[in-house]
């Protein structure tokens, strides 16, 4: 396997990626840790973290990191927010923050808890 190319995308999305492309048996020591800390750590359905990304991108104008960092970690507060806005070149409003959270609830709280159930 060689790296074709490399972006910011969500734990999500990442899993999601390495399931398509890696075939059974054919997986590495490092591929099979890889999927292990994805599997483990996916808070959100991979189609519905991509449209969490894509709408963080679009109608906030986050960064890539910012957005991939938000899809992947999930928070809850506006202070867990705060955290990952250091990439961020301006300061978002806390209407703004509380819009993400809201948003993040509708979506991928909501999904977890559908697989958990």
């Amino acid at each position: 396997m060689r790296i074709l190319k490399a972006e910011y995308i969500p734990v999500p999305l990442a899993k999601k990626l390495l399931e398509e492309n890696v075939r059974v048996g054919e997986e590495s020591p490092l591929v099979q840790r890889t999927m292990t800390y994805l599997s483990t750590f996916t808070k959100c359905d991979p189609d519905v973290a991509k449209q969490v990304y894509e709408k963080l991108r679009n109608e906030f104008g986050l960064k890539d990191i910012t957005a991939s960092m938000i899809v992947s970690l999930v928070p809850r507060t506006i202070d867990e927010i705060r955290v990952m806005l250091d990439f961020e070149e301006r300061l978002l409003e806390t209407e703004e923050l509380e819009k993400i959270i809201e948003l993040l609830k509708n979506t991928c709280i909501k999904s977890s808890e559908k697989t958990q159930s």
